[in-house]
């Protein structure tokens, strides 16, 4: 027993050695629930590449017929907690209005293989995405970029 600045402090041994403190496994690495959806001729889901480390990133392509996005944003990851934000490109309507894109922020946890994302922002998310075993380098970007050259 040990008195610390007028506290009592029992200090007790354990008897087994303890476990030793493990990392958490990195999560980098490529998300992905797209479907090609053949009877509408469709890409539909989510893509999701996550780069952790000391200033971690994100790259996000959304595809509801099409694919868009393929950006690099920032995020932070900590231990299976994925945070992060996007915002939607500008648009021009059929009647040649600028539409401002939405900035949706998302919220996620690795599982296993699994990220699972959901965003307070879009209530009725919750995208369950496979990690990719061997990804192609630039895969979630290229899928982005739909009929535009990267």
């Amino acid at each position: 027993m040990r008195t610390l600045i007028g506290l009592t402090v029992t200090v007790l041994a354990a008897c087994s050695t303890p476990a030793p403190a493990t990392a958490a496994a990195d999560p980098s690495g490529v998300y992905s629930s797209v479907e090609y959806v053949e009877e509408a001729g469709d890409l539909l889901g989510m893509e999701i590449e996550l780069h952790a480390g000391h200033e971690p990133t994100v790259i996000v392509t959304d595809c509801e017929g099409e694919c868009f996005g393929g950006k690099v944003w920032p995020a932070t990851i900590v231990g299976d907690q994925i945070n992060f934000t996007v915002v939607q490109d500008d648009l021009v309507d059929s009647e040649g209005t600028l539409v401002r894109g939405e900035r949706i922020r998302y919220a996620g946890w690795v599982k296993g293989s699994v990220l699972v994302l959901t965003s307070p922002d879009l209530p009725e998310l919750k995208e369950k995405l496979k990690r990719i075993a061997d990804p192609k380098p630039a895969q979630t970007a290229q899928l982005g970029c739909g009929a535009d050259v990267c």
